[in-house]
């Protein structure tokens, strides 16, 4: 099964909407809670994502219900996940979408739909078996959100105690993943099944789909297109989003983080990354500058010391082998 963390593949055009408010229903029906009240209260319509994906794996393919974890501060939690994205880029009101199934699916493949319109992560644990719903992480993560050490405060990668010798590599993500003008667009609209509204940002002009501008990001775009010489368009038909102000924060989320390269650092390590997740922020300590010092990059608030960044674990891998339990972590660095 592919994670899909932070996924910006193609959509899918599979919802109806008239407008901000009214849904054309044509065939289904809102997801609506048990008669048990499973995910939130008997019969309670569910529209925020983690519960829609819980009601879909758990209610309609059986999933067992000690494979999602519901307790607050506790990585890849479903109450956590809400709470996230809640308060994700400053949101104002909860992060709400509509959600029709016109075909068959699999969790995966509602994974992959749904991790295609939220800044949000569904993949099972190989680590304890578990849903993990991880939110991508901007301004100033939670605690649940880092890896910590066994005192629970976040940890720092240490060169001299965690680093395999001569393991650390530093590069950046490829040029060709910029993109550096995108376009939400959402409201669809059944009868012609064409979008309504567009919030979008590019190097020539910006709009949240009423008219309100954003000249800083315009002018972020016109760096990046002279900088690196590419001009790149990403399009997202986003079926489940109903809200302007949602649909904004998504087109801002995904163009402050691929409108430039971003930072990866590769190592590998022993014992200590038992426990480590797809999707935890990371730190890194200052002792990584006395072998690879820190390299310049482009943004407004160029960095100096590995300490001053933050990371996400983008991928984790092991090998046993001879005895010796060593993991590969590579970190992508949280643009600012």
């Amino acid at each position: 099964m592919s994670m899909r963390l932070w996924n910006r593949g193609d959509l899918r055009p599979t919802g109806q909407y008239d407008g901000i408010d009214t849904v054309y229903i044509g065939t289904g029906a809102f997801i609506r809670d048990d008669g048990s009240g499973t995910i939130i209260s008997a019969g309670a319509t569910l529209s925020r994502p983690p519960h829609i994906f819980r009601h879909f794996t758990q209610l309609v393919c059986g999933e067992a219900s000690g494979n999602f974890t519901t307790g607050a501060t506790t990585y890849g939690s479903v109450n956590d996940a809400i709470t996230d994205l809640d308060g994700w880029d400053s949101l104002s009101g909860e992060w709400e979408i509509i959600y029709r199934i016109a075909e068959p699916e699999t969790p995966d493949d509602m994974a992959s739909r749904l991790g295609q319109q939220v800044p949000i992560a569904f993949y099972k644990s190989i680590i304890d078996g578990k849903w993990k719903m991880p939110v991508y992480p901007t301004g100033s993560p939670r605690t649940a959100q880092y890896f910590l050490d066994p005192n629970g405060t976040a940890y720092k990668w240490k060169v001299g105690e965690d680093f395999i010798a001569d393991s650390a590599q530093v590069s950046f993500t490829p040029v060709d993943e910029i993109i550096n003008e995108v376009h939400i667009r959402f409201g669809l609209y059944a009868p012609t099944n064409t979008y309504r509204y567009d919030a979008f940002v590019g190097p020539s002009d910006s709009d949240d789909s009423v008219g309100t501008t954003d000249a800083t990001r315009e002018g972020y775009a016109v760096d990046t297109r002279d900088d690196y010489g590419i001009k790149s368009t990403f399009t997202a038909n986003c079926d489940t989003i109903v809200n302007l102000d949602i649909a904004t924060r998504l087109r801002n989320y995904i163009f402050d983080r691929f409108r430039r390269p971003r930072l990866l650092l590769k190592f590998t390590t022993l014992s200590r990354a038992i426990g480590l997740e797809p999707g935890m922020v990371c730190l890194v300590s200052n002792d990584l500058q006395d072998y690879i010092p820190l390299p310049w990059y482009p943004g407004p608030n160029a960095r100096r010391n590995w300490e001053d960044m933050k990371f996400f674990c983008k991928t984790v891998s092991f090998d046993y082998t001879a005895g010796i339990f060593a993991h590969t972590v590579v970190l992508e660095e949280i643009p600012v």
